[in-house]
């Protein structure tokens, strides 16, 4: 009994060692206890970190990229606005004269003013034209 006491010790021991030596590799990955030279890490994690740096890299170009298009179209959309309000304001003074002239629609004064400053005459008027200021 006393050998299979001793032989169920040695096995515990054993585990505690492998358990000791376990934790004690996963608190230095690298070597970092005393007296032991760093071990080089293993070339499928050198592989791994690199693709994720170069991962990260292009994950941030493309987000500056997006950042500067939607800045353009920023900039657009705004310029396409200052330039649609200034063509309501213009309409809309357009509109205003254009109202003035239809409430006026029934006055015979009026409408023969309007056609005077489109250069239009009555039938027995006489057009007189005369040269510019420097006698051309």
């Amino acid at each position: 009994m006393s050998d299979r006491w001793s032989e169920q010790a040695a096995a515990q021991q054993a585990a505690a060692q492998r358990a000791a030596a376990h934790r004690a590799a996963a608190e230095a990955p690298f070597g970092n206890r005393e007296g032991d030279e760093p071990r080089p890490r293993p070339a499928g994690r050198r592989k791994l970190n690199v693709v994720i740096v170069v991962l990260a890299s292009l994950g941030v170009l493309q987000l500056l990229y997006l950042n500067y298009v939607e800045s353009d179209r920023m900039f657009v959309l705004r310029r396409e606005v200052a330039r649609l309000e200034a063509d309501v304001a213009r309409l809309e003074t357009e509109r205003r004269g254009l109202e003035e002239v239809a409430a006026h629609a029934a006055d015979a004064a009026y409408r023969e003013a309007l056609a005077r400053k489109q250069g239009f005459i009555l039938p027995d008027e006489v057009r007189v034209v005369t040269g510019g200021a420097g006698g051309q």
